[in-house]
């Protein structure tokens, strides 16, 4: 005869067994998450055009290997890491989606967007932050929708914040590179020092490879002033970029002639001392 504790606690299992499994059962799927902002694959996005107001216009589009600006400034390297970012606007999801009629659009600024970006073929026009939510209003063809506001400083950035911090993107050698006090020039495998006394030629090595790997702190619009050619690089295969130079209280400004771009230098380098 079995043990009629034993019985019980094996009914009372079953019993606990059958009501877990009808609440499995009966549970509510967990709900879709809300889709992304617009239907595409920023690995196979190849255009960006982003305006803010009729100042403001930034064109980007995607090469072999980078990112291209075509506007404001002709055939500029782009920041790879700051189009990753705007990129990732098509991933944020909708939270709400509504319709939207004509007549309404002036209520969430959408008559007058702030900012517009296309990607490829497809237009997000952006307007009104939301009253209450750290939330925006854009819209999307016919419909409001209304997404997280975490990209609004990098929609509203200048064209100057998109372009590749690094003085030399490319990546090219340096085969002269000439400042107000000094010049260094390469010969072979070594390099010459031009307008200073002698240094070793592990200084020279230094300075140069400095150089060769130079990025800005910031990118900023260049104060409109007429500039002297106070840098000039040349590189190995006949490129050369030439830069104004700018002492700041901030620190010092290149400012890249062609682009008219400026390169805020961080305040402790040493890029114009003597090698």
């Amino acid at each position: 005869m079995r043990n009629p504790i034993t019985v019980i606690l094996a009914l009372l299992v079953a019993g606990l067994l059958g009501v877990i499994l009808v609440m499995a059962l009966s549970a509510p799927e967990p709900a879709p998450p809300p889709p992304p902002l617009l239907p595409a694959d920023p690995e196979t996005v190849q255009r960006i055009e982003l305006t803010r107001g009729q100042d403001h216009r930034l064109v980007v589009e995607r090469s072999a290997q980078d990112w291209i600006i075509r506007a404001p400034f002709d055939h500029t390297q782009a920041d790879p890491a700051r189009i990753r970012a705007l990129l990732e606007i098509l991933r944020t999801p909708r939270l709400e989606s509504f319709e939207l009629p004509a007549e309404r659009l002036s209520e969430f600024d959408l008559e007058k967007p702030r900012v517009i970006l296309k990607i490829d073929h497809q237009s997000l026009r952006f307007g009104a932050a939301h009253a209450m939510e750290p939330m925006r209003y854009a819209q999307h063809q016919d419909r409001l929708l209304l997404v997280h506001d975490r990209f609004w400083h990098l929609l509203t950035s200048p064209p100057e914040g998109f372009v590749n911090p690094r003085l030399n993107p490319q990546k090219r050698t340096i085969k002269t590179l000439h400042t107000p006090a000094w010049t260094l020039q390469r010969q072979g495998q070594q390099w010459r020092l031009q307008g200073l006394g002698d240094a070793t030629q592990k200084a020279l090595d230094r300075k140069a490879r400095h150089w060769q790997h130079a990025r800005a702190a910031a990118m900023v619009p260049a104060p409109e002033i007429d500039y002297q050619t106070d840098i000039r690089i040349r590189y190995t295969d006949g490129a050369e970029q030439q830069f104004g130079l700018l002492r700041q209280v901030t620190g010092l400004l290149l400012i890249n002639l062609q682009t008219g771009v400026g390169y805020r230098l961080a305040p402790q380098t040493d890029l114009l001392e003597a090698p």
